[in-house]
């Protein structure tokens, strides 16, 4: 009797342990494993054509870094949804130096290939946001697509933004593993140790470029900056922080990299991942046999003490367990993922790795256009408009 219990204890631990390993961050984050480098060697990238698209970058096909182990302990679970951090492979692909601005959304808009944003810049309250160099923003999921269709191109997977602007070496922002400022970004200040800023007299903005005094400025002072004002990130493409949330193709699944947390398991998209029913679609509907499941656990942890002393402590973790269902059930998705941050939230935002799910039909005064592309070659849109020159 006590050796069945000896082992159903033992059997207890090595489940937490086994959870605990994949919930906590990495002390010092490892490269990609050998088997995904070989299968790496194994495919053909194209390479990049020289030159690239006007106003596009080339991103060589490669292995890059998905994901970040930060919020793996957080206590609101669409903070856990970035987490685990681990290595995907992308074919070659192109991406927009810039965010589209309003003078670029004008000529589809009277080319008759996309509609009006529901942002009136006759209003004088709005007017600061809608200058021809400006970032576009209120567009929903629906007007970025149209627009990238109208324009040759198409809207980038999450995984191909957030190669993009982590550059080769997965840094945690665009610009590299520094906290961010105002010359790297348009965001809001957040006041340490406080909830959300309110009421809105204590919101603080970065000051726009124009402005002599480089201090915070108050709401109504805010405003979306021209594009490609900050510094650029390793590849050359700006403002992929802050300035404007930036729509990507995929459905919102906020397990999509929960296979991910060991080698080789299946379920984890590793090879050009694309979401749930590859983006297609208005809505994705599938049947799964299993879900997973957030659960509050017991584990044992190494502590470190300021002496230099360790020891082995009792730690609360969040662990993401895999529950097989009796019955395969039915799973509708309808959001779409939005990156990058904007120039109304705060610093954590702006980090490449973050995830964000919203409605395809929100088209809230913070939402910009990013298209990439698959390959060099794009239909000439029927009204050509220049690129800003930086």
């Amino acid at each position: 009797m006590n050796q069945g219990l000896g082992l159903g204890w033992l059997c207890c631990l090595i489940v937490l342990w086994g959870g605990y390993a994949e919930a906590l961050p990495l002390k010092k984050p490892s490269g990609p494993p050998g088997w995904l480098v070989k299968l790496a060697k194994s495919r053909k990238f194209k390479p990049c054509a020289k030159p690239a698209p006007q106003g596009m970058v080339c991103i060589p096909g490669g292995i890059y870094v998905r994901g970040s182990f930060r919020n793996a302990q957080h206590w609101w679970w669409r903070m856990r949804a970035e987490s685990p951090r681990h290595y995907v492979i992308l074919d070659t692909f192109y991406i927009d130096k810039f965010e589209v601005t309003h003078a670029q959304y004008r000529a589809c808009l009277k080319a008759g290939a996309c509609k009006p944003s529901r942002l009136n810049c006759k209003r004088r309250a709005w007017k600061r946001f809608c200058g021809p160099e400006q970032a576009f923003v209120s567009s929903t999921w629906w007007m970025a697509r149209d627009y990238c269709k109208w324009a040759g191109k198409r809207l980038l997977s999450e995984a191909e933004w957030e190669a993009a602007a982590r550059g080769p070496k997965g840094n945690t922002y665009p610009w590299g593993n520094q906290p961010p400022t105002c010359r790297y970004a348009n965001y809001r200040l957040f006041p340490k140790n406080k909830g959300f800023p309110r009421p809105q007299r204590k919101m603080k903005f970065c000051p726009p470029p124009r402005y002599k005094n480089k201090k915070f400025v108050r709401i109504r002072r805010d405003e979306i900056w021209r594009v490609g004002l900050t510094i650029p990130n390793p590849f050359g493409i700006y403002d992929m922080a802050g300035n404007g949330y930036e729509w990507v193709n995929d459905f919102y699944d906020p397990n999509a990299y929960a296979a991910c947390s060991k080698l080789k398991k299946k379920g984890c998209q590793r090879i050009n991942p694309r979401g749930p029913c590859a983006g297609k679609g208005k809505r994705c509907v599938e049947f799964q046999k299993y879900r997973w499941k957030w659960k509050r656990v017991r584990v044992r942890a190494w502590r470190t003490y300021r002496s230099g002393k360790r020891r082995r402590v009792w730690k609360r973790r969040w662990v993401r367990t895999k529950v097989k269902l009796r019955r395969a059930k039915r799973v509708t998705y309808r959001w779409r993922i939005l990156k990058g941050g904007s120039w109304w939230w705060y610093a954590d935002r702006l980090r490449s790795a973050y995830r964000r799910g919203n409605r395809p039909s929100t088209g809230i005064h913070r939402l910009s256009i990013r298209c990439g592309s698959s390959g060099p070659h794009l239909k000439q849109p029927p009204t050509y408009v220049p690129f800003p020159k930086r």
